[in-house]
């Protein structure tokens, strides 16, 4: 037996503008009806494609009984640009950055971000990136390592 991820919750300080903002980076939607500013959950739903839907929470009061959940973070992928021009829309939408790992060797680049409330995410580089990156090693005539048989 397996399980499917059904989503992804995010604690928050303010559930509706950072769904709001997500929204703009993930092209996820508000269910009908049910985002707004006072709901103690931002929700996003996808179009239908079997994606986990995203909640943003509001943070639980110190001293709840409620166990706290583990700190998680998003990689995202762009999927219609580049690494580089997804960045720069993330910066212009209002997030930071904190690491840039782009010039890593190997296939999986990423650049370390923070949304607007200080929640890092990752930004990994496209299938189009990955194909101009493999490219690349070829000329410098790179390989990878063989991993060793287990």
């Amino acid at each position: 037996m397996t399980s499917q991820i059904y989503r992804v919750s995010v604690d928050s300080k303010d559930p509706y503008a950072q769904s709001l903002w997500w929204a703009k980076v993930t092209g996820y939607v508000e269910p009908p009806g049910r985002n707004f500013p006072q709901d103690p959950c931002g929700k996003l739903v996808t179009t239908g494609d079997g994606l986990p839907e995203l909640v943003f929470e509001r943070e639980r009061p110190d001293g709840s009984s409620s166990i706290r959940p583990t700190e998680m973070h998003l990689d995202i992928k762009p999927i219609d640009t580049t690494q580089d021009e997804e960045v720069e829309r993330l910066l212009e939408l209002g997030a930071t950055m904190l690491e840039d790992h782009r010039d890593n060797v190997g296939r999986e680049g990423w650049v370390v971000m923070q949304d607007p409330e200080g929640n890092s995410f990752c930004v990994f580089r496209s299938d189009k990136d990955k194909e101009i990156w493999q490219q690349k090693l070829d000329e410098m005539g790179y390989q990878e390592p063989e991993r060793p048989q287990t």
